[in-house]
């Protein structure tokens, strides 16, 4: 189970990050959001608190990426916290299995 999860938050750090490259934060977010409302079928306010987080995160990732552009060891370290923290936060509002729902999506939509 472990590994599963493992292998998904990579994925999804993946899939975020190569978004989070087009440094348009909104643009990222909103896609997440819109994607995440009518996969776990959320209401009008949990859809605009994940929103929020999405566009946060993306942010800092954006942030992340201009300041470790030529660290891979950087970048990688500093995005765990975000994610983490993104993580979390999300947790609070779908459940963990709306979470794991959601991750799985993004594993399905890399292959």
């Amino acid at each position: 189970m472990k590994k599963i999860l493992t292998t998904l938050a990579i994925t999804m750090m993946v899939s975020f990050s190569t978004m989070a490259q087009s440094n348009n934060p909104e643009k990222s977010a909103k896609w997440a959001s819109d994607k995440m409302t009518t996969l776990l079928t959320l209401n009008e306010g949990d859809a605009k608190k994940v929103y929020e987080i999405q566009l946060e995160k993306t942010i800092k990732l954006n942030e992340a990426l201009k300041k470790y552009e030529n660290d891979e060891e950087g970048l990688k370290a500093a995005k765990k916290p975000i994610y983490s923290d993104a993580n979390n936060k999300l947790q609070a509002i779908i459940g963990k299995e709306g979470l794991t729902k959601w991750k799985t999506y993004l594993q399905e939509q890399k292959e």
